[in-house]
């Protein structure tokens, strides 16, 4: 009997394109490390390869929701080898949409820092916009082969809510929406330190890498599991609007206590700092970041149930 799911094939498009975008950037990296035929590249490619993999995480994020957007409009729940078939034949087909535009950056970048001698710093603010441009371009040519292609697929009726799927099936996507902001912002916040990381060790790599993995399993637990009771209100068809305004006003409130935790922390390091007295102000760092993983943790609770009740409570 063939099976209809709701996340199945969002799942397999999303883990396929980002394997496959993984494995473009190693092919590109292989290459130019061949011709420079340097065995130091070589050593140090481990660490280029994890940065990809972390690179990467945004589209894994981004294109789950909105491949799960389209699978609901034009109907693609079943899990059966057409719909699994047309979901393979998008997935390449973005990949070389976003490997000519890969192609074409590189020929860009390249002009740039032989032509008007821009230093690494300018390169990676480059980088981080057209990063971000190829995002919102990438989303507009896999909703159009959403489009082109949805004739191939096996369609059926709408999917059906009822009270037991409505509030996992928004849950789900009201944390997939959040993540996908927060590892954008996060990978920008880190974009120096990923950059330059083959100047640190392999150790404290590994650590990073598996600090940041860690990072995400616990923020999508711990959203999920922070609104999963508050969609108490039931409605019969998906509600993107509300997922995506509920998603907004919580990045909303925690920018603005960031802020405010920001400044408050900083006037207190300043005063510790004028006073050069080096182990308070040591301690206060550590204090500091412990109150930061409270209020943060905290913050998301408060504000993640606050926006969700007000749009399905």
């Amino acid at each position: 009997m063939i099976k209809r799911s709701f996340f199945k094939l969002p799942i397999i498009f999303s883990l396929t394109y980002y394997i496959f975008s993984v494995l473009v950037s190693m092919g590109w990296l292989v290459s130019a490390l061949l011709k420079r035929g340097d065995d130091y590249f070589w050593e140090i490619f481990p660490m280029y390869a994890s940065n990809m993999f972390i690179q990467h995480l945004k589209s894994l994020f981004l294109y789950f929701v909105v491949v799960a957007i389209l699978c609901y409009r034009y109907r693609i729940h079943k899990v059966s080898g057409r719909n699994i078939g047309m979901i393979f034949i998008a997935v390449l087909l973005a990949m070389v949409c976003q490997t000519a535009l890969g192609y074409l950056w590189s020929m860009s970048a390249m002009s740039l820092l032989q032509y008007y001698a821009l230093d690494m710093s300018w390169m990676i603010v480059a980088q981080m916009i057209f990063g971000f441009v190829i995002l919102i371009v990438m989303t507009l040519i896999v909703i159009f082969l959403f489009r082109l292609l949805a004739p191939m697929a096996e369609r059926e009726e709408p999917f059906e809510f009822d009270g037991n799927n409505f509030g996992w099936v928004h849950g789900v996507l009201f944390t997939a929406s959040l993540m996908t902001v927060f590892i954008i912002l996060g990978l920008y916040a880190l974009s120096s330190f990923i950059q330059y990381s083959y100047y640190y060790s392999d150790v404290y790599n590994i650590v990073f890498f598996l600090g940041i993995i860690l990072g995400l399993m616990i923020h999508i637990f711990f959203i999920y599991f922070s609104v999963r009771r508050c969609f108490t209100q039931v409605y019969d068809t998906l509600q993107v609007a509300r997922i995506f305004k509920s998603a907004g006003i919580t990045l909303v409130i925690l920018i603005g206590v960031s802020i405010v935790f920001g400044l408050i922390m900083s006037v207190f390091g300043m005063m510790y700092l004028n006073s050069r007295d080096w182990g308070a102000l040591i301690i206060f760092g550590f204090v500091c970041i412990l109150l930061a993983l409270v209020v943060n943790y905290v913050s998301l609770f408060l504000s993640s149930r606050f926006a969700v009740r007000q749009y399905f409570s």
